[in-house]
This record gives C-alpha cells, sequence and structure tokens, in this order.
C-alpha cells in the first residue's frame, strides 16, 4: 500500500509539473492582441542609415538617408553592388550594377512585445519585380531567369517605442543566378538603424 502511494504522489507530481511547464509555454507567447499593438505602433515611414559587408568581414559600407517603411513588414531597398562584386561573370556583374537596387520584404515573427520595447525575428524574401524574372544572358539564351536571393531567416530586429527607432539585421545568405547556384557566395549582413519619420495611413 505504501508502494502504491508513493508512485500516485509521484504521478500527481509529474501531472502538476506538466501543467506547469504548458503554462509557462502559453506565458511565453506573443498574444494577437500584442501583436496588433505592436504592428500599429510601428507604422511608419523610417530614416536612417544602412551600413553593409560580407558576413566575418571588418569592413562595412553606409548609406545616409535610407527609407525603410514598416506596416505589416519591413519593405527596404538594398544595393545589388556588393552582390555584383561577388559574380565573376563580367556581363552578369554589370546588368546587376544597371539594375543598381532591389527591394526586400521581410514580415515580422515578434519575440516579444513589452510596453517601450519590441523584439522579433524577419522572414525575409524579394519584393516582386518584374526586371528579376527575366533570364540574364551574355551570348546564348537561358530557359530560366534572372536574379534570386536566398536569405538566413535566423536575423532579428527590435523596436524602441520612446526613440521610435527601428533596427534589425538581413542576411543574404546566397544567390541563384538564372536558376542556378552561385558557388562561392560570401553571406552579406545588411544592418539598419532609423528614427520614426512619417506615419503611414491606410484605408483599413
Amino acid at each position: 500500500m505504501k508502494t502504491m502511494k508513493i508512485w500516485r504522489l509521484a504521478f500527481a507530481m509529474l501531472a502538476a509539473f506538466s501543467l506547469a511547464s504548458c503554462s509557462s509555454d502559453d506565458d511565453g507567447k506573443v498574444s494577437d492582441a500584442d501583436i496588433n499593438r505592436a504592428l500599429f505602433e510601428m507604422k511608419k515611414e523610417y530614416r536612417g542609415e544602412l551600413q553593409y559587408g560580407q558576413k566575418d568581414e571588418g569592413s562595412r559600407k553606409t548609406e545616409e538617408g535610407v527609407v525603410a517603411q514598416s506596416a505589416e513588414g519591413i519593405r527596404l531597398t538594398i544595393p545589388l553592388e556588393p552582390i555584383a562584386a561577388q559574380v565573376k561573370d563580367a556581363a552578369i556583374a554589370q546588368k546587376l550594377r544597371e539594375w543598381q537596387t532591389a527591394d526586400v520584404f521581410a514580415r515580422y515573427e515578434f519575440i516579444s512585445v513589452e510596453d517601450e520595447y519590441y523584439s522579433f525575428r524577419l522572414r525575409t524574401e524579394m519584393y516582386p519585380d518584374e526586371r528579376f524574372a527575366e533570364p540574364i544572358t551574355r551570348t546564348q539564351p537561358v530557359q530560366y531567369g534572372g536574379l534570386t536571393l536566398l536569405f538566413n531567416q535566423n536575423y532579428t530586429g527590435e523596436y524602441q517605442k520612446p526613440l521610435e527607432a527601428l533596427s534589425f539585421n538581413i542576411c543574404i545568405a546566397g544567390i541563384l543566378i538564372n536558376r542556378e547556384y552561385v558557388e562561392g557566395f560570401k553571406p552579406i549582413i545588411f544592418r539598419y538603424e532609423g528614427r520614426g519619420h512619417t506615419r503611414i495611413y491606410t484605408d483599413e
């Protein structure tokens, strides 16, 4: 009997621990209400600084007065020059330099929404652009088009409400040219820091 009581006590403690663990996990999830509050607060046009360079290398280039727009996610224009610099085919590299820039769109995945501080991960993709759907050719046509940027989805950002300050990192981990992976491509990190400039209003 005493052994049975011990087992019952052990099962009861295990059940209580499991319930506590589930409750803790639920508490760690950002609620829909907090997400909507954060999205509304961050719905602005930002002006700031964009730094970029190859991962794990010290040198960085800086562009001032760069605009980022935040609504359901972030839309940012990035330069194609650091990508072109890694393309060995001169004709293709020249085409990338003629295009100059590409737009990217990053959706928020909120980690924490507090009163004055929000943190998030970004799920980044290329913004639709018909230029990049066309094949990049030199002398012979190819079946598939153009330029595809591949992003590392593990990078994060933050928003400081009192300062209206938005900062985040985006990483291009690789590229496809005409749907062929470019070997030896070194990841490029883009670091943006900006302040809220103009609130974005919609018809919604």
